[in-house]
């Protein structure tokens, strides 16, 4: 395989992408320091981080999940988020 050829094959191939697949809410009982955060808040630490997408994991609540996908498409990125609940007991 040439070098040119070699170059091609990567450069429209192979994207390298950023995720966090386990980011809390002020919903969780796992977030500190809920006071005065904002869905948007979310979203602008995922973008500035450079990351392609997240994931919710709230335990018990679901209740902030909506209001963060909206901020993620607000933003005008292409934020991919998904999320998952944890109830034990």
């Amino acid at each position: 395989m040439s070098t040119k050829l070699q170059e091609t094959a990567f450069s429209t191939g192979l994207h390298f992408r950023r995720f966090d697949l386990h980011v809390h809410t002020p919903a969780s009982t796992d977030f500190q320091g809920k006071e005065g955060v904002r869905p948007e808040d979310s979203v602008e630490a995922a973008v500035k981080k450079e990351l392609t997408g997240i994931a919710i994991a709230d335990h018990q609540s679901g209740e902030c999940v909506d209001g963060i996908k909206k901020a993620g498409k607000d933003c005008g990125g292409n934020l991919i988020m998904r999320s998952f609940l944890w109830e034990s007991g």
